[in-house]
Parts: structure tokens; C-alpha cells; sequence
């Protein structure tokens, strides 16, 4: 399975030289930085607006995984030309140590869902700008030091960002208005979108002060914008300035008969993704617009 990489290495300011792929959409980087966080610069070019997804939660190989919509959008995103954050749990990889009978109910071995879902992902490879890691190919890592997820990364050439990503996508070839954003699968469960959204305000934006907050594990398919006031001190005249958040809880693609979820008496959750379309330049009318998949 072994593929020969096309990015190049350029000298970097951080502890590790800086990747670099040109892509038919612009450049792509991923380097760590001096505080040994693993980061991603998208630089796009020429777009008024561009659409970015996180997508993850697939669960390859479990008997409930659910094909249709996870192919629906995939295919959305390559027609789309929408960039993606690969969010974690794209394989089942139980084993022995697997809560529940996972292990002898997953229709694919391990080493056979890393195989199928390579190929089911490079037809967008080139728009993946980064893929997390989610509980689900931590199994693995725990069990054998195997990384499912990093393995994936490596066949795909894209960037690997172990348990989170920090991210910044700007316009070329002037980058008039950027975007930043934190990636991470999590372990928090949740009960409904609704409860979802409020843990990851209440939890991860005390910490990630970032345009865009992409979370997953709990399955819940939800968008919630949070408006906040921060202070401006460049220039002669600070000022109080308002501007939009986004949290997105990123779905997943699991169906709920004969499931976990059917033995724990839990409401189903609905399958998909959610697309940001986001305006890169600071004269675009709107800011970001919230697109559910599949359309």
C-alpha cells in the first residue's frame, strides 16, 4: 500500500521542517509549531468563498455503517471542491479489549478496513487539508502502537495531526480575510445536538479561541453560531469589535437498527455532515452560511 508522497519540505519555524503540497485549489503546509501543537495553513486561491467540512465518524467495517450517506458526501464534497477536516473514527478497529461484542460483530478485519477505506477516500485526498484521530483507531494504538489514522494519513499524503488540529485558511494572492479553527474528535458522550453544542461551548471555547470549532464523537449533527465581543488595540483608536463563532458538532454515519444505540433505548441521531461556506474576502456579504449534508 505504500505511496510516494508529492509534498515537499521547506524550512519551518517550529521544531519540525514544514510540508508543503501545491494543490489544484492552492498550497497546503502542516508543520509543528514552537509550542508543539500540530498545525495546517489552506491557501487558497482567487475564491470569493470557500466551503470546508468535517467529516469523520464513518465507522468503516461496523455492521451499521451507513454507505449511502457517507458516499453522498463524499461525492458532494469532490463536486462541491470543499476542503475537509478528516474528524477521527473512520474505521470500527474493535478488538479483544472492545467494550461490547464489537470485535465479533465487525464485518472487516482492521487491516481490511484500513485497506477499503483508503481507496474510498482519494478520490478527495487533494481537498483533505488534515485528518484527527479519533477512540476508535486509538484501540489499535493501544493495543499494538499501531496508528489506523496515521497510516491512512501516510496513503492518502495528507496531513496527520494526531488528537487535534489547529488551522488557518487564508486567500491568495492577497490574503484579505482568514479563518482559523480547532479540529478534535473528543471523548465526551451526548444525548442530543442540542446538549452537544453546549458541551463543546462550555468546554473546548475556554481554550480554542478560534473561528470555528469542528467536534465529533457523540454522532450529533448540529450548527450553533456564538457571537462574542473582543477588543481591538492596533491603531490610534481601540475599539470594541463584534464577530461570529462557529461551533459544528460533525455527525456521523452510523444507522441505528440492532446498533448500540437500539439496546441503550437512544433516539436516533441523523447521518451526515455539515458544510461551512465561508467568505474569503472582507467585502462578501455574510460571513458563514451552514449547508447539511447530503443536500
Amino acid at each position: 500500500m505504500a505511496r510516494r508522497s508529492d509534498s515537499s519540505l521547506i524550512r519551518g519555524v517550529g521544531k519540525a521542517p514544514r510540508q508543503q503540497w501545491e494543490r489544484p485549489w492552492g498550497v497546503l503546509q502542516a508543520w509543528t509549531c514552537s509550542s508543539g501543537y500540530r498545525m495546517v495553513r489552506a491557501q487558497v486561491r482567487g475564491k470569493a468563498r470557500m466551503l470546508l467540512v468535517g467529516y469523520g465518524d464513518l465507522h468503516y467495517g461496523s455492521p451499521h455503517h451507513d454507505p449511502a450517506t457517507a458516499t453522498a458526501v463524499r461525492d458532494w464534497i469532490k463536486t462541491a471542491d470543499a476542503l475537509w477536516v478528516g474528524m477521527g473514527d473512520f474505521v470500527e478497529c474493535a478488538t479483544r479489549d472492545s467494550v461490547g461484542a464489537g470485535v465479533y460483530e465487525q464485518v472487516r478485519s482492521p487491516d481490511e478496513q484500513i485497506e477499503d477505506v483508503v481507496p474510498f477516500l482519494r478520490p478527495i485526498r487533494e481537498q483533505c487539508i488534515g485528518l484527527i484521530k479519533g477512540n476508535h483507531e486509538e484501540r489499535a494504538h493501544k493495543l499494538a502502537g499501531i496508528d489506523p489514522m496515521a497510516i491512512i494519513a501516510r496513503e492518502l499524503d495528507v496531513p496527520y495531526c494526531g488528537w487535534e488540529a489547529w488551522g488557518l485558511i487564508t486567500r491568495l494572492p492577497k490574503p484579505d480575510r482568514s479563518w482559523t479553527f480547532y479540529a478534535v474528535h473528543s471523548s465526551a458522550a451526548n444525548k442530543s445536538g442540542g446538549l452537544a453544542l453546549a458541551w463543546t461551548d462550555r468546554e473546548l471555547r475556554k481554550f480554542a479561541d478560534t473561528d470555528i470549532i469542528f467536534r465529533a464523537h457523540s454522532h450529533d449533527l448540529a450548527y450553533q453560531p456564538v457571537e462574542v465581543l473582543s477588543m481591538t488595540t492596533v491603531g490610534q483608536n481601540p475599539a470594541v469589535e463584534q464577530a461570529e463563532r462557529a461551533i459544528v458538532s460533525t455527525g456521523s454515519f452510523l444507522l441505528r437498527a440492532g446498533s448500540y444505540a437500539a439496546g441503550k433505548a437512544m433516539a436516533p441521531k441523523t447521518g451526515g455532515a455539515i458544510a461551512l461556506e465561508l467568505a474569503m474576502s472582507r467585502n462578501a456579504v455574510g460571513r458563514v452560511r451552514p449547508i447539511w449534508l447530503p443536500e
